[in-house]
């Protein structure tokens, strides 16, 4: 025993610190513990993103938000996050309008990508995905894209979105000017 005479809260978050430090791969724990994701391990920058993030302020452009925070880690590669981002999503017919895909973790834009094709899930090869997890495919979608011009970077890549997505919401699809 590490602690004794702890709330079931501190508790929760005293697993997921030590859960963190050990890491998962070396235990036989599924999940990473409560509050892993919102308290756990985490480089500085998204840390001070969190709490600085000016909100994203869109233009014109046709956008469709996807929360990745059961996907994001602080340490992903540019093509991991890529991965997490472009599939597999349910998303209806206004997915033909989207122009650019903003992963978001955390209320916070990490990437902009533009959209050059949408197809019908597991059409395209996942390196840094399981999918074994979805109990189907009918429905899904994924996109075949490339990262945006450096003008929409500057202009979305660590803002806030914060005031468009509902907290608590099930859904990580979030359609803009779409």
């Amino acid at each position: 025993m590490l602690r004794y005479g702890l709330t079931d809260n501190e508790a929760s978050i005293l697993e997921a610190t030590i859960i963190d430090f050990i890491g998962l791969a070396s235990l036989t724990n599924k999940m990473r513990g409560w509050h892993s994701k919102s308290m756990g391990r985490s480089n500085v920058k998204d840390i001070i993103q969190q709490y600085t993030a000016p909100d994203a302020i869109f233009g014109g452009e046709n956008v469709l938000l996807i929360t990745i925070n059961k996907l994001y880690r602080s340490d992903m590669s540019d093509n991991e996050l890529y991965q997490a981002t472009r599939g597999i999503w349910k998303v209806g017919k206004r997915r033909k309008k989207v122009k650019y895909v903003c992963p978001v973790y955390q209320g916070i834009i990490r990437e902009v990508y533009k959209v050059n094709q949408w197809y019908n899930a597991s059409t395209l090869k996942y390196d840094y995905r399981d999918l074994s997890d979805l109990s189907t495919l009918d429905g899904r979608w994924e996109f075949e894209g490339e990262v945006a011009d450096e003008s929409l970077r500057e202009k979305y890549v660590g803002k806030s979105v914060r005031q468009r997505i509902n907290r608590g919401s099930q859904n990580p699809i979030k359609y803009i000017n779409c």
